[in-house]
């Protein structure tokens, strides 16, 4: 991924910078002081990866956390039974956290408060769901948040409650900052930890800088991932987006993401745009009226929108004369784009829009798309081709802890669109290896502003390098190829 030398078996590399590029018999021949030179040793080496939509805090949490994946529990009574054993672990009183249910692989039965209870009647329980915008809370958990029958919804949110009664369910949509304002946090040492697990697994699948992209984003995830950043050198380059209420915290920072060697700075301004009952929780005009602001005081815009409705929305707003007036040069994004119809591709391409989105949704969440999802509706879902084809950047993400943060896995699902049992999802959406790579890589850092010095093999930019092991040109071995070594500013940071 050189344009000048598109295949390499050694690199060197001077101050954290690549100095050259080239083959082993030349660079028997290098006589310059100072300067590492890389073997790479047969395997595929390319430019380290780059993950422009993940979630560091719930992602360190669930290295504290209860699993209640599929992978790891597979009926009611199984989460019920590994939640009892945390909460006899578990001082009386204090939470008992879990994370990954997913109601589909439960014949879609909704886990509810009445089943926690019956795990833990005396702590608080709190599960997020695989989705990352879903809780189960138990009946202790539901007092402590203080929500009741009569508590009004937040905008956006929902509160499942029986139709006949009324009576809260303890099944809780869209209410993450609801929930994390009157929990309490994770403790210093638990976070820590967490961060520092989360980071080592980055590094181990090739990634050396992530985007987080959490809504709720404020000073205050500024100061913890800057102290983590400061004390643990085994962490990605961090660039946080801004939750959409706190840009004012931030106004006075630097918003420049031309600070290379800078472990953490700042990204766009994320905008959570939802739908209700098929309709967008904002109207045109307020969408509007929130990209303005942030593009104002000096923040490109990430909006999150997976709904049909929503992107058409999104798409419509970042498409208009003002929006585009009030652009400058890092590009505005569309986060996730799930349901894209050819009208959105559309107002997206004349407006030089990013799309970042998630491969791995498609593996991960294949069967059940196929299973829920009218047929007509899937030739719009994740169409990256149909993306790509308009001249839309397309970068790839693992939207971490919803997916682990394994980008070989996402390039398999992007290059052959296959579910986990093997069923294919809109075959003429699939994308050759390269472009997958791509989306990965230098999309990835356009997508953050960062591609004049990141995301390719090219003398004078970063020496953030990744070597795979068992990866040829066939898309499928990418789902059983693994990372070997790992550097990042010409450090090795990781290897096997």
């Amino acid at each position: 991924m050189c344009g000048s030398m598109p295949r390499a078996q050694a690199v060197a590399v001077s101050d954290g910078f690549i100095s050259w590029i080239g083959t082993n018999h030349d660079a028997r021949n290098l006589s310059l002081g100072g300067v590492l030179v890389i073997d790479c040793q047969g395997e595929t080496v390319l430019p380290a990866f780059i993950d422009p939509h993940v979630h560091l805090l719930p992602t360190a949490s669930t290295y504290c956390d209860v699993d209640c994946s599929p992978e790891f529990v597979q009926t009611v009574q199984d989460i019920q039974t590994v939640i009892s054993k945390r909460a006899n672990k578990t001082p009386e009183g204090e939470w008992v956290r879990g994370f990954g249910y997913d109601e589909y692989y439960f014949h879609d039965k909704n886990l509810t408060k009445w089943d926690l209870d019956q795990a833990s009647p005396r702590h608080p329980v709190r599960i997020r769901h695989r989705s990352g915008h879903a809780s189960i809370v138990n009946s202790v958990g539901l007092s402590r948040l203080n929500i009741t029958p009569d508590t009004d919804e937040p905008l956006g949110s929902t509160i499942d409650r029986d139709p006949g009664t009324g009576e809260v369910s303890g099944f809780l949509i869209e209410m993450e900052n609801f929930i994390t304002q009157r929990m309490p946090k994770l403790s210093a040492s638990k976070l820590a930890w967490g961060l520092e697990q989360s980071g080592k697994d980055f590094l181990a699948n090739g990634i050396t800088n992530v985007h987080d992209a959490s809504p709720n984003n404020s000073i205050s995830e500024w100061n913890v991932f800057s102290s983590h950043l400061d004390t643990y050198l085994q962490m990605p380059n961090v660039q946080m987006m801004i939750g959409s209420n706190h840009i004012s915290e931030f106004e006075t920072f630097n918003k420049n993401p031309n600070n290379s060697n800078t472990p953490l700075i700042l990204g766009h301004c994320k905008i959570l745009l939802t739908a209700q009952n098929n309709k967008p929780i904002f109207s045109s005009c307020q969408l509007e009226e929130l990209v303005s602001e942030s593009l104002y005081k000096g923040f490109p815009v990430a909006i999150h929108a997976v709904e049909k409705v929503c992107v058409d929305l999104a798409s419509k707003v970042l498409a208009s004369n003002n929006i585009k007036s009030l652009t400058r040069d890092i590009p505005n994004r569309i986060e996730h784009g799930s349901e894209t119809s050819i009208e959105s591709i559309k107002l997206m391409a004349s407006s030089n829009v990013t799309v970042v989105s998630q491969p791995e949704f498609l593996r991960q969440n294949g069967d059940r798309y196929l299973h829920k999802i009218p047929s007509q509706k899937l030739r719009s879902l994740y169409p990256f081709n149909s993306l790509e084809r308009q001249g839309i950047t397309v970068a790839f993400s693992s939207d971490a802890p919803v997916t682990k943060p394994n980008p070989l896995k996402g390039i398999y699902s992007a290059t052959t669109r296959k579910t986990s049992s093997g069923q294919t999802i809109n075959d003429g959406e699939i994308i050759s290896l390269e472009r997958a790579l791509r989306a990965y890589t230098v999309n990835a850092a356009i997508a953050g502003g960062q591609q004049n010095f990141n995301g390719t093999l090219e003398i004078g930019k970063q020496a953030n390098i990744v070597l795979v092991s068992g990866m040829s040109r066939q898309c499928e071995s990418t789902l059983t190829a693994e990372v070997v070594k790992t550097l990042k500013m010409g450090e090795i940071v990781w290897e096997k």
